[in-house]
């Protein structure tokens, strides 16, 4: 719908000016791209566990302005005696560098980092694309091929697809059609961890899935771009380079450790922009760490974080709508979003001047082997501060609380070939800020489960499921809006099987499925419904 080439960023104004004062005429060179050049070096020494590690690449991108001689411009059809080209050519040339140093004890430790990705410095090729010409997606005329692949987490299925939906310019080639994301692929089987039966909705939405896997508002780790998203969760539209472009700074961080169980940790992260150095990322930053394995019982984990955050870099991110509403008219998950249609998120920017402080508590006992209880807690207040920031933009002061817990206890026994597991777990979130009368979020998910499983043989069983029953339903409670509210039961009988062919792992099911949706609210009772089905799925794999 629109023609004009793909535009790219040649200049930038520093801070937020309001005057006029650095107004000025820019003479720019201009043309199209037609080559890419890329080389480095890079060291590894490793001297008694001391490590350093470094790496200097040099980029080189070459430009021609388009001159209006005859010609295709494609070699096979170049004319005898055709003119050589004639258009003003040009270059750009930038590096990117980053040097680190390591060395651990068994009481202290310490490591560090310095980079830089020059503001030139693009490990991609835009090149123009007229009309009628290769039938390669494009944006405006332009396509994108990339000198890096996006696979944040390492599997057989590159990310590009959606570093291509995302950017809109293309991507020669790609064979991730639903996409597995970074953090989500833990146990390495090619299969998203929160799409584990591969039918593009989250898992944590899903009955009897989300007894064991969560959204991305309870789950906790290094958030260093401060957008919210737990960096080992997030989809970042970004390529797979250590660090984002046009981006310099440095990390410190030292560790001391009294005891096993225990340690200590201060650091500091400052990056900022190198075309624009007003847009910065500084995170100064205390951890407190107890990590204790008590026998057999159980294991604890905690840690307590105090930060001093300036960050008013949008880093946007890849999210969805919750599937359930905007797809099957059902209830959503209270702001738990899935990653298969896929949108850009805007960074909100919560912590633009912040004293920061959180907490996670994780904790898993099993005093009676056959109980087992698990809790997990996050808990984080952000004090925004108020006043005058270094941007020259002006922040009123808010506290933001944020608070997120998990709570389940499962059963199992087995007598003979019968296992018997019921279950319950709760979900809890809420956010809220001081100037706002109502929170932000604020919800509790109740999830009643119980399972009988009848062992045929080591490869197959037969298994009824029931999430939520007359009396004990399955419960969403929306405390800002109750109009939300919702009970759900969910029934499922299977008999299943596991076999290996010829080196492959078959897996098939087939059964029945029973689904029910009340709303407490009576002006909703038109969106109830109850679905039943039989169903027959079939997975094949390799070892």
């Amino acid at each position: 719908w629109y023609d004009a080439t793909y535009w790219r960023t040649e200049a930038q104004c520093e801070g937020n000016v309001k005057d006029g004062s650095n107004v000025t005429t820019l003479t720019l060179d201009f043309g199209f791209e037609v080559a890419n050049v890329m080389y480095g070096i890079d060291a590894d020494f490793n001297y008694h566990g001391f490590k350093i590690k470094g790496e200097f690449v040099n980029n080189i991108h070459t430009y021609m302005f388009a001159d209006g001689l005859a010609g295709t411009g494609k070699p096979q059809q170049i004319v005898a005696g055709l003119p050589p080209r004639k258009g003003h050519r040009f270059f750009k040339n930038d590096n990117a560098y980053y040097l680190t140093a390591e060395k651990d004890w068994s009481y202290f430790g310490f490591a560090g980092e310095i980079f830089k990705m020059g503001k030139n410095y693009r490990p991609y090729m835009d090149f123009f694309f007229g009309q009628n010409q290769l039938n390669l997606m494009r944006r405006n005329n332009t396509t994108r091929v990339t000198t890096v692949e996006d696979n944040d987490d390492d599997d057989q299925y590159p990310d590009q697809m959606l570093l291509q939906r995302a950017m809109g310019a293309s991507i020669i080639s790609s064979d991730d059609p639903d996409g597995v994301f970074p953090g989500n692929d833990a146990d390495n089987d090619g299969i998203a961890d929160t799409n584990k039966n591969l039918n593009k909705i989250p898992d944590y939405d899903e009955p009897f899935l989300n007894f064991d896997i969560d959204p991305d508002d309870f789950i906790f780790g290094n958030d260093y771009n401060n957008n919210t998203i737990p960096d080992v969760r997030e989809d970042d539209m970004k390529f797979d380079l250590p660090y984002r472009l046009d981006r310099e700074g440095h990390h410190l961080f030292f560790r001391l450790s009294p005891i096993q169980s225990v340690s200590f940790i201060a650091g500091s992260f400052h990056t900022q922009g190198v075309a624009a150095s007003s847009y910065r990322e500084k995170d100064d930053y205390a951890k407190l760490q107890v990590n204790y394995n008590v026998f057999d019982i159980g294991k604890l984990y905690a840690e307590y974080r105090y930060e001093k955050i300036q960050d008013n870099i949008r880093d946007q991110y890849i999210q969805a709508r919750t599937y359930f509403r905007d797809n099957y008219n059902q209830p959503g998950g209270g702001g738990s979003y899935g990653r298969f249609d896929r949108d850009i998120f805007y960074d909100e920017l919560w912590y633009r001047n912040s004293n920061v402080q959180r907490l996670w508590v994780d904790s898993s006992i099993r005093a009676i082997p056959s109980i087992t209880l698990q809790n997990y807690m996050k808990f984080e207040n952000n004090d925004q501060l108020e006043g005058t920031m270094y941007d020259g933009t002006f922040q009123p002061q808010d506290l933001v609380k944020t608070y997120s817990m998990v709570n389940k206890l499962v059963y199992t026994k087995q007598l003979g070939n019968w296992v018997f597991s019921p279950g319950l777990k709760f979900r809890f979130y809420k956010k809220a800020r001081s100037e706002s009368l109502q929170p932000l979020d604020h919800y509790l998910i109740r999830m009643p489960l119980v399972m009988i499983k009848y062992i045929v043989s080591p490869s197959t069983d037969i298994a009824l499921a029931l999430q939520g029953f007359d009396g004990f339903e399955f419960a969403y409670k929306d405390y800002v809006q109750a109009h939300n509210d919702y009970t759900r039961k969910t029934y499922c009988l299977q008999i299943q099987n596991r076999t290996n062919y010829f080196g492959y792992n078959i897996w098939a099911s087939c059964g029945f499925k029973l689904d029910e949706i009340n709303f407490d609210r009576k002006y909703r009772k038109m969106e109830e419904y109850r679905i039943s089905g039989t169903f027959v799925k079939v997975n094949i794999g390799w070892d």
